[in-house]
């Protein structure tokens, strides 16, 4: 693998792992200050995605390593 390659992953993989710190923050606080349902609901579900999306990432990358 070339290292401009395996840079490009890096930024990909820490730009994932910055936005599910995010949104766990974002849960958190939400949670903390009592809000709806619905909306922790749907955080949660942005969460996952964001999870799985890194997971898929990952499982591509080490395919083609």
């Amino acid at each position: 693998m070339r290292s401009l390659e395996r840079r490009a992953r890096q930024i990909v993989v820490d730009t994932l792992l910055d936005e599910l710190a995010a949104e766990r923050r974002e849960l958190y606080r939400r949670t903390t200050w009592g809000a709806r349902s619905a909306a922790v609901r749907d955080l949660k579900r942005d969460y996952e995605a964001t999870r799985i999306r890194l997971a898929e990432l990952s499982r591509v990358f080490d395919t083609a390593a």
